[in-house]
């Protein structure tokens, strides 16, 4: 069954969500990630660098800065929402 994070949901103007990264980020030690798989982001999990949340983007732990991902992300979305209305 597929999962959403509350960021993704967030984007998407959803109302039902299944985690938030940033919730588990607050939890995690310096240098520890968390596995959690957001069907939506297409993303595998959270990483605490530097005090700083990633997201793991790829099978193979690639990280991507969250606030960044996030930015792009929604920009993405809307693009796609314009796209639709036209």
């Amino acid at each position: 069954m597929a999962e959403f994070s509350k960021e993704y949901a967030k984007v998407v103007e959803w109302s039902d969500y299944d985690f938030s990264y940033l919730d588990i980020f607050d939890t995690l030690e310096e240098g520890h990630y968390f596995s959690a798989i957001c069907e939506g982001l297409g993303t595998f999990g959270i990483h605490k660098k530097n005090g700083v949340p990633y997201l793991v983007i790829t099978y193979d732990g690639e990280l991507a800065e969250f606030s960044t991902f996030m930015t792009n992300f929604k920009k993405i979305q809307e693009l796609k929402d314009q796209k639709k209305k036209h």
